[in-house]
Order: structure tokens, then sequence, then C-alpha cells
């Protein structure tokens, strides 16, 4: 991304643009991406500063890895997000370092990680589960339809009375005698 030097005249139109130089930023200048953070000398850069971090994820990440298997499903999941939140750590560290506390930090950063993980682990499991329903859902609907033309079908090749018959007593549950009345004809032999 290159920026640049607006100039203005006198009357606050721009009369020219060049690159800003690296060192010629304006004093309100804030880091928005990784290089410039690199740039501005944000990320682990010099020397001391790397034996500090690498001292502090030696120290810490063995214990955080532990932490997030109790907290979370598998091993896996645990390793992933401690690897982010040590990313994180990485990233920011020159802020980090400056914390009372930057191991809690790293704990905080983590385990909120952990229960987005969780989170989206939750919804996907939900979704799964209503797609799988509305599958078995479209299936068992696909079914009844075919039982119901197959009831048709079968029905139509019966003769009248009988077909009236069996859609009174089955379909509509009606006992023996309501069916002989509705029918017109005795109840039994």
């Amino acid at each position: 991304m290159v920026e640049l030097d607006i100039s203005r005249d006198a009357n606050n139109s721009c009369s020219a643009m060049k690159p800003l130089a690296r060192d010629k930023r304006p004093d309100n200048w804030a880091p928005h991406t990784d290089a410039d953070r690199t740039r501005q000398g944000s990320n682990v850069n010099d020397s001391s500063m790397q034996r500090e971090v690498d001292l502090f994820f030696r120290q810490e990440y063995p214990t955080l890895v532990k932490a997030l298997r109790l907290f979370l499903p598998s091993p896996q999941a645990a390793g992933d997000v401690a690897q982010e939140a040590m990313a994180r750590a990485y990233r920011d560290w020159h802020q980090v370092r400056k914390f009372d506390a930057p191991r809690a930090w790293l704990y905080r950063v983590a385990f909120n990680l952990a229960k987005s993980s969780l989170r989206r682990r939750a919804i996907e499991v939900r979704f799964a589960r209503i797609e799988r329903t509305r599958r078995i859902d479209e299936s068992v609907q696909m079914e009844r339809i075919t039982l119901r033309q197959d009831l048709r079908k079968a029905l139509k090749e019966l003769p009248g009375r009988q077909r009236q018959a069996l859609i009174l007593g089955y379909y509509l549950e009606m006992t023996i005698d309501e069916t002989s009345v509705v029918m017109e004809c005795p109840t039994g032999p």
C-alpha cells in the first residue's frame, strides 16, 4: 500500500501528491496491518525481545495446551486454540509484555478462543442435526406419498361397497355398528 503526502496550496486545494516517506508519517498515524506493525517496530524484532518471547512461550505453551485439553473435546482442538493464542501473543508482544500479568492475558485470550470454538461447533452440530432431520422428514414424506398412492390404487380395484366399508372402518375409525348405520346394512350374519 502506497501512502501519499498531499500538499495543499493557499486555497486549500491539492497541488501535489507524492509518496510519503516511511519516516515522515503523520504523528497520529497508527498501524493497520501486520506489515505496518512490523515497520513501526510493533512485532518482535530485536534479539532481547525475541529471547523474552521465546522464554515466555516455552514456559506457558505446555501448560496452556494441558488446560485447554481439559476444556475442549479433543487434543487437536486444544492444540489449535493454544497455537492461535500464542500467535496473537507473538503478534501483539510489544503490548502484551507491558501488562502486569501477560500470562493471564494469554489464558484469557486462549479461553475466549476456546469458547468461540465450542459455540461454532455447537452451531455446526445443531445444523447437521437439522439437516439430518430434514432429510429423514423428506424420506418419510416420500414414503407416505408412495403408500398413499398404493392405497388409492388398491382401493380403486375393490368393489364400491367393500371400498366404502374399508374407508369407514379403517380410515375414519368408525365402529362396526356406526359403519352398518352409514352403509344401511346389518352388522353380521
